[in-house]
């Protein structure tokens, strides 16, 4: 199992950065698409008022579950 890191800026509800584009809706809900190391990765989940987030990507061959926190 490996982990990674991605730093990513969100203004407006605008996810960017790091080839990741993405949106947060007001509901908190999140969703947006990546590519990492060529391969593509789409993401999905819920954003909080704190700062934290959490949810699941998928790629063609494998999924996975992500977290984030305001820096």
């Amino acid at each position: 199992i490996g982990k990674f890191g991605w730093t990513l800026q969100v203004s407006n509800g605008v996810i960017s950065g790091s080839s990741t584009t993405g949106q947060i809706a007001r509901s908190g809900a999140t969703n947006g698409d990546m590519v990492v190391l060529g391969k593509h990765y789409l993401f999905r989940g819920v954003s909080r008022a704190s700062g934290q987030a959490s949810g699941t990507w998928t790629s063609q061959n494998c999924s996975g579950r992500w977290t984030a926190v305001r820096s």
